[in-house]
């Protein structure tokens, strides 16, 4: 319907074909004539190569080419082994020894001489000397002699006893008037003249060379056994005291102080020393061991705890750049999750840049420093109740002290020390590259048989002594 309405009537369905002249075609209509043929249409494209044909049958061979030039010699082989040696023709005869020359005539030995008569002894001098059996004798005058102080039994010499000590071959006994120092009323005074090579008192033994006692039973402030001072300056290095120990036996001391008094400080070796920025009480060159030290201690040595009769145990102490202190402890926070920690009352006064670890225990949390440290204290939380806690809280040394002595962790060398080495056998070098080594009179002037002749170090290079 052209209108869009209903007017319309429905016819079926039939199918349609495309092309009228077929449906003429199938009910057998005469075809037409042929139309013109149609252009060439374009060249299709080149198919693909097909497969190679068989191989043909090989021609026939050549004539042979000249022959070519020689190759090179090959190597000599090795050379066969030697044929067996042939026999040791025979020994021709021995030629006929010549005649022996004649023998000279020995000399005539001389005759002994006569033993000479004894002379006759003669008469026996007359003395004019008065003393008593066991006195070395003196001189009382042009032609007399008496007692000295010298009394010699056969076996010891005593001065000053007539019993003298049989574990001594010279006792002395008493000592000088009162006067002033270095003497101080010796008992014993040995001087010599200003010489480089010079010793005033040298004592030898197979226990000990020199022993020096003081009985302590005479008024004063100081009972010395063995005093030594060095005076003048016209040295190198002075040693008021010193010990060399080169022994071989299991243990070796250069010096070797014990104290044992029944009360009061009680100090095996003591030393003091004043003046410039070089001055120590001790200078040690190598390892260092105390069985107990108040301050100062590197590391510790004990018997092992687990086998203290066959092992020992033995820490390194903490080091830092910073004279660091270290305190820590364990806590449990509340039902709010809050704990607060106490320090030592002192713990401000003591340190400074403050830090913090806190390491939950026991169950995962998290913790933090509430309010950080004050007076003494500071507070921690965790986001949940009842957490045990390990903190652990470090400081750095502001007191009077480390402020007057810091910490100072690189420093030059001085120059008299530049070009040594505190351990020189880790850089490969001797003790004669040691630093306190060569600042000694052995080093200087070769007083020891192995010491070399330091001179000034190159330091550009360190293997390299110059004079």
């Amino acid at each position: 319907d052209p209108a869009g309405g209903s007017s319309y009537t429905d016819m079926g369905t039939q199918e349609l074909v495309s092309v009228p002249f077929a449906l003429y075609a199938a009910n057998g209509g005469t075809p037409g004539p042929a139309g013109p043929a149609g252009a060439t249409g374009a060249t299709g494209a080149t198919g693909a190569t097909g497969p190679d044909g068989p191989a043909g049958a090989d021609g026939a061979v050549g004539p042979g080419g000249p022959t070519g030039p020689a190759g090179a010699t090959g190597a000599t082989g090795a050379t066969g082994a030697t044929g067996a040696t042939g026999a040791t023709g025979a020994t021709g005869t021995t030629g006929a020894t010549g005649p022996a020359g004649p023998v000279g005539p020995a000399g005539a030995t001389g005759a002994a001489g006569a033993t000479g008569a004894t002379g006759a002894t003669g008469p026996a001098g007359s003395a004019n000397i008065s003393g008593t059996t066991n006195y070395v004798v003196k001189f009382t005058g042009a032609t007399s002699g008496g007692n000295s102080q010298l009394f010699d039994n056969g076996s010891t010499v005593g001065l000053g006893t007539i019993t003298p000590d049989a574990q001594s071959k010279l006792h002395v006994n008493g000592a000088g008037t009162s006067g002033v120092g270095p003497w101080f009323r010796a008992g014993i005074a040995a001087l010599n003249s200003p010489s480089t090579d010079a010793t005033g008192v040298y004592g030898e033994g197979s226990w000990r060379g020199v022993y020096g006692r003081n009985l302590g039973t005479s008024g004063g402030i100081q009972a010395i056994g063995v005093l030594g001072t060095s005076e003048g300056g016209s040295y190198t290095t002075a040693f008021a005291v010193r010990g060399d120990a080169t022994g071989t036996g299991p243990n070796n001391y250069g010096i070797y102080g014990l104290a044992s008094g029944a009360s009061g400080s009680n100090i095996g070796v003591y030393g003091s020393a004043s003046g410039g920025a070089g001055s120590y009480a001790g200078y040690f060159s190598g390892g260092t061991y105390s069985v107990y030290s108040a301050a100062g201690t590197k590391s510790f040595k004990i018997d092992h705890p687990l086998d203290p009769e066959n092992k020992y145990l033995v820490h390194s102490s903490v080091e830092s750049n910073d004279m660091m202190n270290i305190y820590n402890g364990n806590i449990t926070t509340d039902a709010n999750g809050e704990a607060t920690i106490e320090l030592p009352s002192y713990f401000t006064a003591l340190n400074k840049d403050f830090k913090y670890q806190l390491t939950p225990i026991g169950q995962f949390a998290q913790a933090m420093v509430l309010s950080e440290i004050s007076d003494n204290k500071f507070v921690i939380k965790t986001d949940k109740p009842n957490v045990k806690i390990s903190w652990q809280v470090t400081g750095v040394r502001h007191d009077q002290t480390a402020l007057k002595y810091p910490i100072i962790p690189e420093i030059d060398k001085p120059i008299n020390e530049k070009g040594y080495y505190l351990v020189p056998e880790a850089f490969g070098f001797g003790p004669e590259r040691n630093a306190a080594y060569a600042q000694s009179s052995l080093a200087k002037k070769g007083s020891s048989p192995n010491a070399p002749n330091v001179g000034t170090i190159d330091t550009t290079t360190p293997t390299t002594n110059k004079k």
